[in-house]
């Protein structure tokens, strides 16, 4: 467990690098550096490491407001009641972290006497109810006070327990050997690989609503031509582009249409959710137009998903009467959290031209 995590863009890794060098001179330690050992994925490694954290700084920058990664990290944090913002550039934060003080680094340069920085640094030792870790001056002086007589017993006190263990291992060939990648693979789910392509795929079947009877597939898919029609952002194209990363969508709905603006019939929605997050979607309404992107519409229906990761399939469903139409809204209603940001994967729509 790291006392502080620092959450910060890419650009911007000079900047978190001087922080932790000058928080880690108070004694506190700091999980920064997003190195990624061999074998294991980088949302695996920054949640642990999020998780474990007792203190979270975000450096906001203008690289930093437009990372998803840092939004959702410093979501995460405010969630436990952890988050410390600092600005690194005068930039505006995402709206739901404007009410939150924050520290002005802005024109610090590594100085530690800035007058900000000081403030930060209490913050920092309020949030974790210590008083900054490391050796003590007086911890210093009674190791080096230390009996050469106590050392020795020390010393044979760990070689008397190592003997033991090597002993006990040797009469147990079964025992555990603390070999951390026999372990990992014996008894740990693999990571999920959100750049893989999803292992439930839209099943292909016969539509017996539709002409010939048309084969069903994933309707927004980009790959089968769905697209983005009238959105406040372009951001909500992410959810049919089939990349299965999460990003985090603007506004509260879109209107998609099907390939070459034809009209479909279909009957099933189905939204991809592969773990539990506060800003998951809850509530959601569909409705469909053939007219026009802007209407009018006919609702098919409001939807609440769960907030769990199903098996084996991650893919809820969610359906309603078959329906032909050209367009097709989605309406976020509410989130698993009060306020913040809306958070998607990926979702289809079933059907058949």
């Amino acid at each position: 467990m790291r006392d502080v995590f620092i959450s910060y863009a890419k650009q911007d890794r000079e900047h978190a690098a001087t922080l932790a060098a000058a928080l880690e001179s108070h004694g506190w330690t700091v999980w920064w550096d997003r190195q990624i050992p061999p074998g294991r994925t980088f949302d695996e490694v920054i949640e642990a490491a999020l998780t474990a954290a007792r203190c979270v700084l975000v450096l906001w920058s203008e690289a930093s407001v437009e990372s998803r990664w840092v939004r959702a990290e410093a979501s995460a944090a405010a969630e436990r009641g952890i988050l410390i913002p600092v600005f690194v550039e005068s930039v505006e934060p995402p709206l739901e972290f404007r009410n939150i003080q924050a520290a002005d680094l802005t024109d610090w340069s590594g100085n530690a006497d800035h007058p900000e920085l000081q403030k930060l640094f209490e913050t920092v030792a309020s949030l974790l109810k210590t008083t900054p870790k490391g050796t003590t001056r007086r911890a210093r002086r009674f190791a080096r006070r230390m009996p050469p007589a106590l050392w020795a017993t020390a010393l044979a006190m760990v070689s008397l327990l190592a003997g033991a263990g090597l002993v006990y291992v040797l009469q147990n060939p079964s025992a555990p050997r603390g070999d951390r990648s026999t372990d990992t693979q014996s008894t740990a789910s693999p990571p999920i690989d959100r750049r893989a392509p999803a292992a439930d795929t839209a099943p292909v079947e016969r539509d017996a609503t539709s002409p010939a009877g048309a084969a069903r597939l994933d309707l927004l898919a980009a790959a089968n031509g769905g697209h983005l029609v009238r959105a406040p952002h372009e951001n909500w194209s992410e959810p049919i582009d089939g990349s299965e990363d999460w990003a985090y969508i603007s506004g509260e709905e879109a209107v998609y249409a099907f390939k070459n603006d034809r009209p479909a019939t279909f009957d099933t929605f189905r939204m991809l959710i592969t773990e539990t997050r506060s800003w998951n979607i809850k509530t959601f309404e569909l409705l469909a137009a053939t007219d026009a992107p802007d209407g009018p519409f006919t609702s098919l229906g409001t939807f609440e998903t769960q907030n769990v990761r199903r098996f084996p399939s991650p893919w809820q469903e969610f359906t309603f009467p078959p329906t032909r139409a050209k367009y097709l809204k989605v309406v976020v209603r509410a989130i698993h959290r009060p306020t913040g940001a809306t958070q998607v994967e990926q979702w289809q729509l079933l059907g058949s031209f």
